[in-house]
């Protein structure tokens, strides 16, 4: 009866349930806009040096992005990372960050030429970081940090970072579990 006087209980509201995904993007974005800025300032020391922008420009993006991947293994997925043991672990996560930079760089590059004609330089541009913002984070999401899965888990099963309502919830019954 009291349980009708109180309403229906309510589960966690949808800031607090998606919590940790939003702390996780605002770690993406600090991790993102210092390796910006870490990129600029070698692009501007290597044009000191006397390079050419394109290649002062090339410089600063290996560089940033070899930061880029130091930060995100500490901080942006640090919860990710523990487990890391040996040298081939991290080598293999190091070429595969890699490997998803160039991709993220490959979609904003052709997502900048597609738009850039009809939004300008600024806009473009725009555009262009947020999708390989997306890629990038997708990639290290579901592949370069993908979390280390159970004996009974399928990688297939869980989109819940994919869709916020398809979350489960932690412990769901199974088909051996009795009431």
């Amino acid at each position: 009866m009291t349980e009708l006087a109180a309403g229906p209980e309510r589960g966690p509201s949808f800031l607090r349930r998606n919590a940790p995904t939003f702390l996780r993007l605002f770690r993406f974005g600090c991790v993102g806009t210092s390796c910006a800025v870490f990129q600029f300032a070698v692009l501007k020391a290597v044009e000191l040096l006397g390079a050419q922008p394109s290649a002062a420009y090339a410089a600063g993006f290996a560089c940033s992005a070899q930061v880029n991947f130091l930060l995100s293994s500490t901080f942006t997925w640090r919860d990710r990372t523990r487990e890391l043991a040996g040298p081939r672990r991290w080598l293999r996560r190091w070429l595969g960050f890699n490997a998803g930079t160039l991709a993220s760089l490959l979609v904003s590059t052709v997502v900048f030429t597609l738009v850039v004609g009809r939004f300008g330089d600024l806009l473009a541009m725009v555009i262009g970081i947020a999708s390989g913002m997306i890629v990038s984070y997708s990639i290290g999401d579901r592949v370069v940090f993908a979390r280390s899965r159970g004996a009974g888990e399928r990688d297939f099963a869980d989109v819940s970072g994919l869709i916020p309502a398809a979350r489960r919830p932690d412990r769901q019954p199974r088909v051996g579990d009795h009431a």
